[in-house]
């Protein structure tokens, strides 16, 4: 039958078992697991309820929960440490009010409602080591939000355009992809991290400015800022032929530190500027576009002339310009494709055996092609 246990002190619990009929356990100190380290569900039941004011398990050893659903919460302060010991669960509801949030599934979890209080720089930690991590609502404020889902895919539940994943840093790390081609993951983080270890695509829409580190062995990585801000590119990989997308819908993509190195096509595309602070390699194609909203705002510019783009075709549009005299794009690619609308100079600088260029300036700026030091276009 159903078990309720309140206690006004410390619960240290060995074996709670209700079966499939539902558990709850409050207590005005903490809930803990007796004096042992056994791996064995120490809480057993269809739904557990479990609250505490000051923390739910240790940071060395976790309580242990077999449930379909799962509720829990420190009321005041103090850690919550679980691990479900089910090959499903929903955590409908989990919370601290000063301290961190750390769960492990065996298998799928999904996400309802994680949460941490604001201000206090706590984090949420969230882990399936062998299923999937369905995420509606994992919200650690000031603190850092990390998903891992080992031997799954980290995905959206349901389709709707609010943020699923909010934090500071924001770190996402998947066996089999995180989102997917017509439901991205949405997250609000000032950097956000992504790690795909075996195979599939990461799908991402970020809503704020955020610097990006993403490695994809194996797939795609697909990135864009849907509101006000820029995205900054600190280090992406991708290889087995994964392309890379990243996109600002209003504001510039800087691609510094280590820049892009892809084994796919690479599309940068901002309703603003584009700057190449940083090296852009691949073998395939790269496609450039700046001032994508046709405001008339928006160039592609290089800050350091020391970094390049290297590729097989380069395909650039913008509208006031690509590079400058003192900071031309420098390229080392076989094919060019360039295309200025409105204003400002077109000058590159390629460094290839051989060089196939094409392109117009439809303002009133120059057009300088270098390859190899002699000019291949002047207009």
């Amino acid at each position: 039958g159903i078990i309720n246990v309140y206690s006004n002190n410390n619960v240290s619990v060995d074996v709670v078992n209700a079966g499939q009929e539902n558990v709850v356990l409050d207590s005005l100190g903490s809930v803990t697991e007796a004096p042992n380290t056994d791996a064995l569900a120490d809480v057993t039941g269809g739904s557990v309820y479990i609250y505490s004011n000051t923390g739910i398990g240790t940071d060395t050893n976790d309580l242990e929960t077999n449930s379909n659903n799962l509720q829990i919460s420190a009321r005041e302060s103090g850690n919550i440490n679980v691990t479900e010991t089910s090959d499903d669960v929903t955590i409908d509801f989990a919370q601290t009010a000063n301290g961190d949030i750390n769960l492990t599934a065996n298998g799928n979890m999904t996400a309802n409602d994680i949460q941490t209080t604001a201000g206090n720089n706590n984090n949420i930690n969230l882990t399936s080591n062998t299923g999937d991590v369905i995420v509606n609502s994992v919200n650690a404020n000031d603190g850092n939000a990390s998903i891992t889902a080992n031997r799954g895919s980290i995905i959206e539940a349901g389709s709707d355009a609010g943020a699923d994943v909010i934090g500071e840093n924001v770190n996402l790390s998947s066996g089999f992809g995180i989102g997917a081609v017509n439901n991205a993951v949405e997250t609000s983080a000032d950097n956000l991290n992504l790690d795909i270890t075996i195979q599939g695509h990461a799908f991402i829409n970020e809503a704020n400015s955020v610097v990006l580190t993403a490695n994809n062995n194996n797939g795609e990585v697909n990135v864009t800022v849907t509101g006000a801000g820029d995205m900054l590119v600190s280090n992406v990989v991708t290889g087995n032929n994964g392309d890379v997308n990243l996109e600002t819908q209003n504001g510039d993509v800087l691609i510094q530190n280590n820049g892009i190195n892809s084994t796919g096509d690479v599309d940068l595309t901002a309703s603003d500027d584009v700057q190449i602070g940083g090296d852009v390699t691949t073998d395939e194609t790269v496609t450039i576009k700046s001032d994508s909203d046709s405001n008339g705002q928006g160039k592609i510019e290089s800050t350091f002339a020391v970094h390049e783009i290297t590729a097989n075709v380069l395909n650039m549009t913008s509208t006031q310009g690509i590079g400058s005299i003192s900071t031309p794009i420098e390229t080392k690619v076989s094919n060019l494709i360039f295309k200025n609308r409105l204003s400002g100079d077109v000058i590159i600088n390629n460094t290839n055996p051989s060089l196939n260029a094409s392109g117009d300036n439809d303002g009133a700026g120059a057009v300088l092609v270098y390859n190899n030091g002699t000019v291949v276009i002047d207009k």
